[in-house]
């Protein structure tokens, strides 16, 4: 596979209404055989912190976020209803 292909890295920037600034380098990547997910923060502040996790379980972490999402959906307003009118996502022991 061309190696240009292999990367997508849009920049993205967040600045909240405390003006905190948040730039967000997501990067979708196709893994070859032996290449493994990596999960990376750097945020700057007071302490500077990296955070690193590497071979996330990416598939039962988004399939938890999907699952605790249910009771949310199941009780929203009928129609279509962005993520941003939705409550905070939060985990769930139990239903």
């Amino acid at each position: 596979m061309d190696e240009s292909l292999k990367r997508v890295k849009p920049d993205i920037a967040v600045i909240t209404t405390k003006s905190l600034i948040a730039s967000i380098y997501p990067v979708l990547e196709v893994f070859y055989p032996g290449e493994k997910d990596v999960n990376e923060w750097f945020i700057e502040g007071e302490p500077n912190m990296r955070l690193l996790m590497e071979n996330p379980a990416t598939v039962e972490m988004t399939c938890a976020c999907a699952i605790n999402r249910l009771p949310d959906v199941i009780a929203a307003q009928p129609g279509y209803v962005t993520s941003e009118k939705l409550p905070d996502l939060k985990f769930r022991r139990q239903f």
